[in-house]
Protein backbone atom coordinates (compact mmCIF):
# COMPACT_ATOMS: atom_id res chain seq x y z
CA UNK A 1 0.00 0.00 0.00
CA UNK A 2 3.02 2.40 0.48
CA UNK A 3 4.70 1.40 -2.77
CA UNK A 4 1.18 2.44 -3.90
CA UNK A 5 0.88 5.42 -2.40
CA UNK A 6 3.72 6.82 -3.82
CA UNK A 7 3.32 5.98 -6.78
CA UNK A 8 -0.23 7.69 -6.63
CA UNK A 9 1.69 10.74 -5.81
CA UNK A 10 2.86 13.43 -8.22
CA UNK A 11 6.45 13.65 -6.74
CA UNK A 12 6.83 10.25 -7.12
CA UNK A 13 10.31 10.18 -8.74
CA UNK A 14 11.61 12.46 -6.38
CA UNK A 15 10.36 10.22 -3.53
CA UNK A 16 12.14 6.87 -5.53
CA UNK A 17 15.44 9.06 -6.08
CA UNK A 18 15.11 9.28 -1.98
CA UNK A 19 14.30 6.04 -1.08
CA UNK A 20 17.02 4.60 -3.07
CA UNK A 21 19.94 7.18 -1.76
CA UNK A 22 18.68 6.30 1.85
CA UNK A 23 18.50 2.26 1.39
CA UNK A 24 22.06 2.64 -0.84
CA UNK A 25 19.99 0.25 -3.47
CA UNK A 26 18.01 1.40 -6.30
CA UNK A 27 14.30 1.47 -6.02
CA UNK A 28 11.97 2.05 -8.99
CA UNK A 29 8.00 2.03 -9.62
CA UNK A 30 6.73 -0.91 -10.13
CA UNK A 31 5.18 -1.88 -13.69
CA UNK A 32 1.38 -0.86 -13.69
CA UNK A 33 -0.90 -4.18 -13.09
CA UNK A 34 -3.26 -2.62 -15.16
CA UNK A 35 -1.41 -1.85 -18.59
CA UNK A 36 -2.69 -4.62 -21.42
CA UNK A 37 -5.41 -6.02 -19.18
CA UNK A 38 -9.20 -5.86 -21.29
CA UNK A 39 -12.08 -4.76 -18.64
CA UNK A 40 -15.47 -6.21 -19.44
CA UNK A 41 -18.31 -4.64 -17.74
CA UNK A 42 -22.01 -3.68 -18.68
CA UNK A 43 -23.33 -1.53 -16.06
CA UNK A 44 -26.31 0.91 -15.74
CA UNK A 45 -26.46 4.67 -16.13
CA UNK A 46 -27.06 5.82 -12.34
CA UNK A 47 -26.00 9.03 -10.66
CA UNK A 48 -26.29 7.76 -7.05
CA UNK A 49 -26.53 11.61 -6.07
CA UNK A 50 -28.91 12.36 -8.55
CA UNK A 51 -27.46 15.26 -10.15
CA UNK A 52 -26.08 14.39 -13.33
CA UNK A 53 -29.26 14.15 -15.76
CA UNK A 54 -28.27 10.75 -18.54
CA UNK A 55 -30.25 8.42 -20.55
CA UNK A 56 -31.66 5.54 -18.92
CA UNK A 57 -30.15 2.60 -20.22
CA UNK A 58 -26.63 0.95 -19.67
CA UNK A 59 -23.32 1.13 -21.15
CA UNK A 60 -21.12 -1.85 -22.45
CA UNK A 61 -17.09 -1.08 -22.09
CA UNK A 62 -16.96 -3.63 -25.18
CA UNK A 63 -19.50 -1.96 -27.37
CA UNK A 64 -18.41 1.68 -26.69
CA UNK A 65 -14.86 0.14 -27.66
CA UNK A 66 -15.76 -0.80 -30.69
CA UNK A 67 -17.12 3.05 -31.74
CA UNK A 68 -13.33 4.14 -31.15
CA UNK A 69 -10.88 4.71 -33.86
CA UNK A 70 -7.23 4.36 -33.26
CA UNK A 71 -6.18 7.47 -31.21
CA UNK A 72 -9.22 7.72 -29.51
CA UNK A 73 -9.45 7.08 -25.74
CA UNK A 74 -12.30 5.88 -22.94
CA UNK A 75 -11.06 7.05 -19.76
CA UNK A 76 -12.67 4.52 -16.86
CA UNK A 77 -12.54 6.18 -13.59
CA UNK A 78 -13.52 3.44 -10.83
CA UNK A 79 -14.38 5.31 -7.61
CA UNK A 80 -16.13 3.88 -4.32
CA UNK A 81 -17.95 6.79 -3.40
CA UNK A 82 -18.71 9.72 -5.36
CA UNK A 83 -18.84 13.39 -4.92
CA UNK A 84 -18.54 12.77 -0.80
CA UNK A 85 -15.84 14.96 -0.43
CA UNK A 86 -16.13 18.58 -2.13
CA UNK A 87 -12.36 20.08 -2.66
CA UNK A 88 -11.85 16.23 -3.90
CA UNK A 89 -14.80 16.91 -6.61
CA UNK A 90 -13.19 20.37 -7.06
CA UNK A 91 -9.91 18.72 -7.84
CA UNK A 92 -11.63 15.85 -9.81
CA UNK A 93 -13.27 18.46 -12.42
CA UNK A 94 -10.15 20.24 -13.00
CA UNK A 95 -8.25 17.60 -13.44
CA UNK A 96 -10.36 16.29 -16.58
CA UNK A 97 -10.27 20.32 -18.51
CA UNK A 98 -7.37 18.81 -20.60
CA UNK A 99 -9.34 16.44 -22.07
CA UNK A 100 -11.47 18.42 -23.52
CA UNK A 101 -8.27 20.19 -25.21
CA UNK A 102 -7.06 17.12 -26.56
CA UNK A 103 -8.96 17.21 -29.66
CA UNK A 104 -11.63 15.38 -28.64
CA UNK A 105 -8.86 12.30 -28.42
CA UNK A 106 -11.00 11.10 -25.07
CA UNK A 107 -14.24 10.11 -26.62
CA UNK A 108 -15.94 8.91 -23.64
CA UNK A 109 -15.56 9.17 -19.93
CA UNK A 110 -17.07 6.72 -17.60
CA UNK A 111 -17.39 7.05 -14.15
CA UNK A 112 -18.35 4.09 -11.78
CA UNK A 113 -19.22 3.86 -8.69
CA UNK A 114 -20.21 0.96 -6.08
CA UNK A 115 -21.82 3.64 -3.29
CA UNK A 116 -25.47 5.15 -2.98
CA UNK A 117 -25.25 5.85 0.97
CA UNK A 118 -25.27 9.50 1.57
CA UNK A 119 -22.51 10.67 3.91
CA UNK A 120 -24.59 13.68 4.92
CA UNK A 121 -28.33 14.49 5.05
CA UNK A 122 -27.58 17.94 3.35
CA UNK A 123 -25.69 17.01 0.59
CA UNK A 124 -23.74 20.15 -0.51
CA UNK A 125 -23.65 21.28 -4.62
CA UNK A 126 -20.33 20.65 -5.39
CA UNK A 127 -19.27 21.68 -8.76
CA UNK A 128 -19.43 18.51 -11.14
CA UNK A 129 -17.89 18.02 -14.28
CA UNK A 130 -20.10 16.43 -16.70
CA UNK A 131 -22.14 19.63 -18.01
CA UNK A 132 -17.99 20.34 -18.46
CA UNK A 133 -17.08 17.17 -20.31
CA UNK A 134 -20.53 17.54 -22.34
CA UNK A 135 -19.80 20.88 -23.70
CA UNK A 136 -16.87 19.84 -24.92
CA UNK A 137 -18.03 16.92 -26.96
CA UNK A 138 -16.90 14.41 -24.70
CA UNK A 139 -19.69 12.25 -23.71
CA UNK A 140 -19.48 10.79 -20.05
CA UNK A 141 -21.68 7.99 -18.32
CA UNK A 142 -22.48 7.94 -14.28
CA UNK A 143 -22.66 4.14 -14.12
CA UNK A 144 -23.73 2.08 -10.38
CA UNK A 145 -21.16 -1.02 -10.27
CA UNK A 146 -23.86 -1.89 -7.31
CA UNK A 147 -21.81 -5.31 -6.38
CA UNK A 148 -18.22 -3.70 -7.23
CA UNK A 149 -17.75 -6.24 -9.87
CA UNK A 150 -15.44 -3.75 -11.86
CA UNK A 151 -13.17 -3.00 -8.75
CA UNK A 152 -12.94 -6.90 -8.23
CA UNK A 153 -12.02 -7.58 -11.60
CA UNK A 154 -9.05 -5.16 -11.50
CA UNK A 155 -8.10 -5.58 -7.95
CA UNK A 156 -8.48 -1.87 -7.24
CA UNK A 157 -6.99 -0.68 -3.56
CA UNK A 158 -7.72 2.97 -4.83
CA UNK A 159 -10.27 5.13 -5.48
CA UNK A 160 -10.20 7.13 -7.88
CA UNK A 161 -8.38 4.12 -9.83
CA UNK A 162 -8.02 5.96 -13.60
CA UNK A 163 -7.95 3.61 -16.50
CA UNK A 164 -7.30 5.57 -20.28
CA UNK A 165 -8.81 2.05 -22.65
CA UNK A 166 -7.86 2.61 -26.03
CA UNK A 167 -9.95 1.14 -29.64
CA UNK A 168 -8.44 -2.16 -28.77
CA UNK A 169 -9.99 -2.41 -25.12
CA UNK A 170 -7.00 -2.57 -23.55
CA UNK A 171 -5.74 -0.21 -20.62
CA UNK A 172 -3.17 1.69 -21.98
CA UNK A 173 -2.16 4.05 -19.49
CA UNK A 174 -3.50 4.54 -15.48
CA UNK A 175 -2.61 6.74 -12.65
CA UNK A 176 -3.57 9.64 -10.83
CA UNK A 177 -5.00 12.78 -13.13
CA UNK A 178 -4.02 16.09 -11.26
CA UNK A 179 -0.35 15.59 -12.63
CA UNK A 180 -1.66 14.89 -15.96
CA UNK A 181 1.37 11.73 -16.84
CA UNK A 182 -1.62 10.03 -17.24
CA UNK A 183 -2.86 12.00 -20.11
CA UNK A 184 0.92 12.00 -21.53
CA UNK A 185 1.19 8.00 -20.73
CA UNK A 186 -1.58 7.72 -22.87
CA UNK A 187 -0.86 9.61 -26.43
CA UNK A 188 2.39 7.87 -25.79
CA UNK A 189 0.84 4.63 -26.62
CA UNK A 190 0.08 5.87 -30.22
CA UNK A 191 3.30 5.44 -30.89
CA UNK A 192 3.41 1.67 -30.59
Amino acid sequence: HMEHAIDMSPESDVLYRRLSALSEQSVSKTPSPYLGVKPIYDLPRQDPQQRFVQPAGRVSLQESVKSLAPGDFILVTVMSSYRTNGPYVEGFERAHIPLARLNTRFKEVHVITSWDKSTSRDLPHWPTMEPRLSNSGISISVLFDAEDIVSEQLSTISSPTNLVVDHRGLIVADGWLGDDMILWDALKSLAH
